[in-house]
C-alpha cells in the first residue's frame, strides 16, 4: 500500500457516513438542542449514537471480521441489507426523537432516513457513493442551520472525492451522484420539516 493510498483510507474513515453522523450529533447537542437535565442529555446522546452511528456500522463490522465483505462494502450487490439495517435504525430513532420532542434530532434523522432510502433504491442500478451523500447531507444541514458563513466546510468534499477515487471505490459520476442526493434530499427535508 503506497503512502497516498493509506492517506485516502484514513480520509475515508474520518469522513465516513458514520463518523460524519457522530460529528453532527455533537454539533446538535452542544449548540442547538435545549436540554433540561443531565438524564435527558445522556438519553439523547446515547439514542443518537446507538441508532445513527452504531446500528448502521455493526453489521458491516461483523461481516468484515468474518471476511464476507470488506469494510467499505465495495460490491454493490452486498450493500442493500446494510442499507436496510440503517433504515430500520433511523426509523426507530425517528420515533424516539418525535416522542421525546427533540425536533432538531427528528429532522436530522428524517434527512438521514430519506437519503438512505434514495441510496438503497439507487443501489439497484449503480453504486452511488454513500460517503459523498453522508458528507454533503449533514453539511447541507449545517449550512441551513448556521448560515452561509459555514459554507467553506464543503471544502471537505473534494478531499473525500480524491480519497474515494484513489481507493478505486467509485467513479466520479457515482461520487457526484451521492453528493447531489445528499444535498437535494437534505435541503428538501429541512425546508419542509424544520
Amino acid at each position: 500500500m503506497d503512502k497516498y493510498h493509506k492517506i485516502a483510507d484514513i480520509i475515508s474513515y474520518f469522513l465516513s457516513p458514520v463518523s460524519i453522523a457522530f460529528y453532527f450529533i455533537l454539533i446538535l447537542i452542544f449548540s442547538l438542542t435545549p436540554i433540561n437535565n443531565t438524564y435527558e442529555h445522556i438519553l439523547l446522546l446515547s439514542t443518537a449514537i446507538f441508532f445513527l452511528c452504531m446500528t448502521p456500522a455493526i453489521g458491516v463490522l461483523i461481516y468484515t471480521k468474518k471476511g464476507v465483505i470488506d469494510i467499505w462494502v465495495s460490491d454493490r450487490k452486498n450493500r442493500t441489507p446494510f442499507y436496510i439495517i440503517a433504515i430500520i435504525g433511523y426509523f426507530i430513532a425517528l420515533i424516539i426523537f418525535y416522542r421525546i420532542n427533540q425536533h432538531e434530532f427528528f429532522v436530522f434523522t428524517l434527512a438521514y432516513l430519506l437519503v438512505t432510502i434514495v441510496l438503497t433504491l439507487s443501489n439497484l442500478k449503480t453504486k452511488i457513493s454513500s460517503h459523498a451523500a453522508g458528507l454533503t447531507g449533514p453539511l447541507t444541514a449545517i449550512v441551513y442551520l448556521f448560515g452561509i458563513h459555514v459554507l467553506p466546510l464543503f471544502l471537505f468534499l473534494p478531499l473525500l472525492i480524491w480519497a474515494r477515487l484513489k481507493l478505486n471505490a467509485h467513479s466520479i459520476a457515482q461520487l457526484l451522484g451521492g453528493s447531489i442526493i445528499g444535498v437535494i434530499v437534505t435541503y428538501s427535508t429541512y425546508l419542509l420539516f424544520h
